[in-house]
């Protein structure tokens, strides 16, 4: 079987791996998505596409940017996505945009796995166009699949076969923990849109005598206590010392149907790291409450009471980071998602 992986169109896949080498990228390959390759299979990932640079370029990215779709990323690897068995992508961005390419009957060979992230995340894709081309793009789909439960209930409804497939972290370096000694620092990580960074700020404000430190690549527009750092990790490796040193991790999100900070609680998970999580939008589906400290959207005392216990009785919260590392090992980790996309593509081919 051939497989083309179309990621994100920032992506190089030669310089990704050099990144991995030098303990910077998270994963092998963009989602690990090698994984999916078993005996005899070939898998290839997209080129990327550069930036814009013509008047032409840039009409067609705005285009691309009205209809939620990158039409100059999928058509800049269209050769590649006809002459493959399955196409594979992590966005509507990249499915809908390898639809297009796929359009008529000479392509209709070619199967395409499409994973929603943030098509329902306001509701449908905003505007008449988007939401027509979102219609017309998902009729050649073949496998639907959601991380989320929020968005998987959502594809159920608007068609049959939608698949759920939990997400999984790099297998290379989440597999294992790093041994060192836990401090009262607190790690808050993440830049996507439903973080609410007002609860993070209010519950560290009531913390005074916890450090809190904060790695999110954009800046926070927000008042920031004394007792919180900003911290810029340099790439995946530091990232898990910052996991495997901190006392606990704390996520707060706003409501969404995408599982906002799933990625952040496996990684922190995975190094034993106690997580207290306020929110939903699809992570409960991931955890039971005894392996993540779960507190209701908007929470602020909850989670303040969350975070005490955490450092008044650590080892309750070892034993309970412990259940939720064992979750982890056993069935989010890269290797576990790509095994059950490939049994779905299995399934349909």
């Amino acid at each position: 079987m051939k497989f083309f992986a179309l990621v994100d169109r920032s992506y190089d896949l030669e310089q990704w791996q050099g990144r991995f080498s030098s303990g910077l990228a998270p994963a092998q390959t963009p989602y690990d998505f090698h994984l999916l390759a078993g005996e005899g299979d070939d898998i290839i990932f997209s080129r990327p596409t550069p930036a814009a640079s013509t008047l032409r370029t840039r009409l067609v990215d705005g285009l691309g940017k009205v209809l939620q779709v990158d039409i100059r990323h999928a058509w800049a690897n269209r050769a590649a996505i006809r002459a493959a068995d399955w196409v594979v992508t992590h966005t509507e961005r990249e499915y809908l945009g390898a639809a297009f390419m796929l359009r008529g009957k000479s392509h209709a060979a070619v199967r395409l796995q499409g994973n929603t992230l943030w098509a329902f995340y306001w509701g449908m894709p905003q505007g008449l166009a988007a939401r027509l081309c979102f219609r017309l793009g998902m009729r050649r789909v073949d496998l639907l699949t959601a991380n989320a439960d929020p968005n998987f209930q959502r594809l159920r409804r608007s068609r049959k076969g939608a698949s759920y497939i939990p997400f999984g972290v790099g297998r290379d370096v989440w597999s294992t923990s790093v041994d060192l000694e836990r401090n009262d620092t607190v790690v808050v990580a993440g830049n996507d849109k439903a973080r609410d960074w007002p609860l993070v700020m209010a519950v560290a404000e009531r913390l005074p005598r916890l450090r809190f430190l904060v790695a999110a690549p954009r800046p926070l527009r927000v008042a920031v206590p004394d007792n919180v750092e900003l911290v810029r990790p340099d790439g995946a490796a530091e990232m898990r010392e910052l996991y495997a040193r901190a006392g606990a991790c704390l996520l707060a999100v706003q409501p969404n149907l995408h599982a906002s900070g799933i990625t952040v609680v496996l990684e922190a998970a995975s190094q034993g790291t106690p997580v207290v999580f306020v929110g939903d939008g699809g992570v409960r589906r991931y955890f039971d409450e005894d392996e993540v400290a779960f507190c209701e959207t908007g929470q602020v005392d909850a989670a303040v009471a969350a975070l005490d216990e955490v450092f008044r009785d650590p080892a309750r919260a070892a034993a309970r980071a412990g259940r939720a590392q064992d979750r982890v090992r056993a069935q989010y980790l890269s290797h576990h998602f790509a095994q059950a996309l490939r049994d779905e593509i299995e399934a349909l081919t």
